[in-house]
């Protein structure tokens, strides 16, 4: 029988498809930025200014910061469940592996919350 470790319902294939789209936005992202500076080879501080805050740009590069987030997390979760383990760790395996993932968590929103400052021109 399988058992659900720290899961919080979700599914495996949730997971997974979740994993591949998140991949499919970042390539995306990263396509259009180097497409960009190809196209643009001598671009100023100022043009690169310009592409990057542009609220189509903007909203991209929010989409992929949440689509990193979320690419991430599954793959840090999946990291810790497959190896902070009660095989390995005894009896303590359950307390690391959560504070493993409460640290991964406060270390992603940390860094969710600094981009988003970035990209929305907060700092």
């Amino acid at each position: 029988m399988v058992t659900s470790i720290t899961s919080f319902g979700r599914s495996g294939l949730s997971d997974f498809l979740l994993q591949r789209a998140s991949a499919v936005v970042l390539g995306l992202y990263a396509l259009c930025v180097v497409s960009w500076l190809l196209l643009n080879p001598q671009a100023s501080y100022e043009e690169l200014g310009w592409y990057f805050g542009s609220l189509p740009m903007r909203l991209f590069s929010t989409l992929a910061l949440f689509s990193l987030l979320a690419h991430a997390w599954i793959g840090m979760w999946t990291v810790g469940t497959d190896y902070i383990r009660k095989l390995m760790f005894g009896k303590y395996a359950t307390i690391l592996r959560l504070t493993y993932q409460m640290v991964v968590s406060l270390i992603l929103a940390s860094y969710i919350i600094w981009g988003l400052a970035i990209v929305w021109g907060v700092l």
